[in-house]
């Protein structure tokens, strides 16, 4: 009778062992299973950013003046690489720079996403210390009545900017610089800030209000015509302190032989169901300015500044 309960104890015993073991090992697997979905999910959506970067980066070196002439039209979504660089190839885009391999296709839910459109008003572009943001009008013809809209946005506290003029008249090259700030705190002031003076100062989101020369209205709008016969062949933004953000727009479309508003180029992947987007704005036409490099100069007090 003892024998055969101890026998049954060490059945049950063994019974509780086993149950326990399968427990443990059915969550070991779970957990593995988990963990082999998650590094792929992972690799997936890197995969995916890494195409969403190739796809901006052959926008980035493409010609500016063939991107106008699609834009609206060039988007679409492809299943298979090979479309998508018949489509790119096109719109006179180069695609020898994309990479050959590791390209998420042949599965359902594995597409790219491509769009190119034009920046409106409510689409502000940043700009930092050491870039600019250029309006060139020189060989401009402009209709009467014809004029640029500007609004600046400081993109942190305070932004402070200069507006730099120059004028070719008769061989001539003279500039006039101007410079301004906004800030978005109300308990800030922009003299807050040293060693800058101001001819005005802006609140966040309002249109410009300040005259720059004969050529600037009340309306915070360039008078395009007016500019173009006063000799100015280009206008500058450049930053000194802050990121600024800064819109344009004609008041009537095509009303000048230039194009002033950027592209924005989207890249959207999904990769076995990972989805990763990119976007960049690129520069029209009317906005590729001289380097500023010459904007530069080394001052008495040793600074590096416009």
């Amino acid at each position: 009778m003892v024998k055969k309960f101890l026998k049954a104890q060490a059945l049950a015993i063994v019974m509780v062992v086993l149950v326990i073991s399968s427990i443990i090992g059915v969550a070991l697997f779970s957990r593995m299973s988990k963990d082999r979905m998650s590094a792929i999910s992972q690799q997936d959506s890197t995969l995916a950013q890494e195409q969403a970067d190739a796809i901006l980066d052959i926008f980035a070196g493409a010609d500016i003046v063939t991107l106008e002439g699609v834009l609206g039209v060039a988007e679409t979504d492809f299943d298979k690489i090979s479309e998508m660089k018949e489509f790119l190839e096109d719109i006179g885009v180069d695609v020898e720079v994309l990479p050959e391999e590791d390209w998420c296709e042949g599965t359902s839910n594995s597409h790219i996403h491509i769009s190119l459109d034009q920046t409106d008003e409510n689409d502000f572009i940043e700009i930092q210390p050491g870039s600019v943001r250029a309006y060139t009008l020189d060989d401009a013809i402009a209709n009467p009545g014809c004029q640029l809209n500007m609004r600046f946005r400081s993109i942190g506290d305070t932004a402070v900017f200069v507006i730099k003029s120059v004028t070719n008249t008769g061989g001539v090259v003279s500039e006039v610089n101007e410079n301004y700030c906004i800030t978005n705190v109300e308990s800030t002031t922009c003299e807050d800030v040293e060693d800058v003076e101001y001819e005005d100062s802006l609140d966040k989101g309002m249109i410009w209000d300040s005259g720059l020369n004969a050529y600037m209205k009340d309306s915070g709008s360039i008078d395009l015509p007016t500019a173009i016969s006063n000799g100015i062949v280009e206008i500058r933004i450049l930053p000194i302190s802050g990121t600024l953000g800064v819109s344009n727009s004609l008041s009537t479309e095509e009303c000048i032989n230039k194009e002033f508003r950027s592209m924005k180029v989207a890249a959207q992947v999904t990769c076995n169901g990972s989805y990763r987007g990119k976007q960049m704005f690129l520069p029209g036409s009317g906005n590729l300015g001289y380097s500023t490099l010459f904007d530069y100069a080394i001052y008495d007090d040793g600074l590096f500044h416009p």
